[in-house]
């Protein structure tokens, strides 16, 4: 017997029982170019962004509608298109976390709490620092923008902890290294 008709996946039929399981299905958010019933054998249509039962201009029928959904599918519905087992070439699981954006980093809630609490340390307004700091992150930006008020932030300095926290929450480091973003005007 050869290893495909010994494979225990779904789009056969099994030769054998199997004990319960779980399967990995790929998935793939697409939008409606006609009416669709959950189900329904799809592929791009001929611009490639849309689906369609009767895919043209050398595009193939990828995968299924959602056979789950409750009802048909509309013209410009999204929905997920199930694509067919065995297709993928990789596959990696998306799944989300509230302290864990979706790149890997952390949003994270714990550093966006740092950042509140410097903020009101200094006596800062929170996006109004955060926008200033982006400014530092910017290649177009050569020198950046400063929190300026006077006098207010003679002294004050930017600890290098605020860079680490700052990149944890948007994922970017200033251009050269960490930088203060406060500024005298005095």
């Amino acid at each position: 017997m050869s290893k495909e008709d010994t494979q225990q996946t779904i789009g056969k039929f099994h030769a054998a029982q199997y004990e319960r399981d779980a399967i990995h299905v790929a998935v793939m958010s697409v939008v409606a170019a006609e009416p669709l019933k959950p189900g329904q054998h799809i592929g791009f249509t001929e611009h490639g962004y849309r689906v369609t039962s009767k895919p043209a201009g050398g595009y193939k029928l990828l995968g299924i509608v959602d056979p789950f959904l409750p009802k048909g599918v509309k013209e410009g519905d999204r929905f997920w298109m199930m694509l067919y087992p065995n297709t993928i070439t990789s596959l990696k699981h998306l799944w989300s976390h509230p302290d864990i954006a979706n790149d890997g980093r952390a949003t994270s809630s714990a550093s966006e709490k740092w950042l509140r609490d410097f903020a009101d340390a200094v006596d800062a307004d929170y996006d109004k620092m955060m926008r200033v700091a982006a400014s530092h992150c910017d290649p177009g930006n050569r020198w950046g923008d400063y929190l300026i008020e006077g006098d207010k932030w003679e002294g004050q300095s930017t600890p290098d902890e605020f860079w680490t926290h700052y990149a944890a929450v948007t994922g970017k480091t200033p251009d050269g290294g960490p930088v203060g973003i406060f500024s005298c005007s005095c």
